[in-house]
């Protein structure tokens, strides 16, 4: 378990180290809120990741918020990305 990471990108990265470290299939399942869950999966699949998804539930008063944001950054991650 990757307990080193500050963002999604870290997160990801460390994780497919430890996955490749143990000799495993870069499949992973990504858990994480439901308005986050396009952008983790692009950074996975730039990473070379087959991914699966398991949201977890979001307050609705934060969703306006919240979606905006993370279109800003799929947008980001698809246009600039990180390597």
């Amino acid at each position: 378990m990757d307990e080193k990471s500050v963002n999604t990108f870290q997160n990801i990265r460390n994780s497919i180290e430890i996955i490749d470290s143990l000799g495993l299939e870069r499949k992973a399942v990504i858990i994480t809120s439901g308005y986050h869950q396009l952008r983790a999966a692009v950074i996975a699949d730039k990473q070379g990741s087959e991914n699966y998804s398991v949201s977890s539930e979001t307050p609705l008063y934060y969703l306006p918020a919240f979606r905006v944001r993370e279109w800003f950054g799929v947008l980001h991650e698809i246009i600039i990305g990180r390597k």
